[in-house]
């Protein structure tokens, strides 16, 4: 027979509120969920524990401890990250309608009312459920200030370098939420529609790129901003910004510009080959690719002329000089800008 864990007191009176709820739930209080719970007290006495552990840790979390972090979560026992929120894949949605079925139902109906089907309400109650876990309260006390604050967070947490539709489901049910929740007349103030903030998701990007090679691109771009056009500073900042989440997830040896070898730019090449269009379907033109890589042979070439510390020892790319059609009458100088032609790195 399995000895009983021992938890403190106060984890004691949590897992037997725990059980109860879920007799109310009519989940059935099995041996299986309440030893689940025991478990996780018997790890994290306190959910501050929990919350306050690394991401790492919390995405190890076991299955069965699951059931019970989510009642915490659900029940505003328990406030955890955007970032864990984002990648945990927890299904808070059920759980909430499990033990807020009252609240599902007057979100739910609201949300029909105002057009939504099952598809979109169920995802604004599961954000709705993440909303009120990122914050530590119950569901039905999410206020305005909350949702607008929570959704940024969320949503920055939610992006992924080279998936610019990561998100995109999130997004429209927050902003669907927000009526929902006046109508249902849980939150005073009325949605106002804005243009979502992409400052944030990139910010976001940056930040999780090797410090010194975000050093070096912003350093960069703010030079070139000074005398080119804004456009081309942001395709070139939106370049920049792949490369170097790239790296951040290929090659995490990488710490700095001058770090970048060949190899490392084949690979790159290649996942840009490979990577879905934003819209339409299919994969990158090959006219796109060359002009990330043009944006990176400017990068490279500019800090490496400008005497940056931190320039790549030699250039990273090179011009290959395509040589003049055999029937010409007159030969064609091969140094001519045009007809140089850049080609792989």
């Amino acid at each position: 027979m399995t000895a009983r864990l021992e938890i403190p007191a106060d984890a004691e009176e949590l897992v037997a509120v725990f059980a109860a709820d879920v007799v109310t739930a009519g989940l059935g209080a099995w041996p299986s969920m309440t030893g689940g719970a025991r478990a996780f007290c018997a790890c994290y006495p306190d959910p501050t524990s929990f919350a306050d552990a690394p991401l790492a840790e919390q995405l190890a979390l076991a299955d069965h401890h699951r059931r019970f972090a989510c009642w915490l979560m659900v029940t505003g026992r328990m406030s955890v990250s955007a970032e864990y929120l984002a990648r945990a894949n927890l299904r808070l949605g059920v759980a909430a309608r499990n033990y807020h079925p009252r609240l599902h139902a007057r979100v739910a109906g609201a949300a029909a009312m105002l057009g939504s089907d099952t598809t979109w309400i169920n995802a604004q109650w599961s954000a709705l459920a993440q909303l009120a876990a990122l914050h530590g309260v119950a569901p039905d006390t999410v206020t305005a200030e909350q949702l607008e604050r929570g959704s940024s967070a969320l949503l920055a947490a939610s992006a992924r370098p080279g998936h610019p539709k990561a998100g995109q489901k999130l997004r429209t049910a927050v902003v669907r939420l927000g009526a929902t929740l006046f109508h249902a007349g849980l939150v005073d103030v009325a949605p106002q529609l804005r243009r979502p903030d992409r400052n944030d998701a990139r910010a976001a990007e940056w930040a999780a790129t090797a410090p010194a090679v975000a050093a070096t691109a912003t350093r960069y771009l703010a030079q070139i901003e000074l005398s080119l056009r804004g456009s081309t500073v942001a395709e070139a900042e939106r370049s920049l910004r792949e490369f170097a989440s790239f790296l951040a997830r290929e090659a995490p040896e990488v710490d700095g510009v001058a770090d970048i070898r060949r190899h490392h730019i084949e690979a790159y090449k290649l996942w840009l080959a490979q990577r879905p269009r934003r819209i339409g379907g299919g994969t990158l033109h090959r006219h796109t690719i060359r002009a990330r890589l043009l944006t990176l042979r400017c990068f490279f070439e500019r800090i490496t002329e400008w005497g940056y510390d931190v320039a790549p020892v030699r250039s990273r790319k090179f011009i290959h000089v395509t040589p003049p059609p055999a029937s010409a009458a007159a030969p064609i100088a091969t140094h001519s800008p045009a007809r140089a032609r850049v080609t792989a790195w």
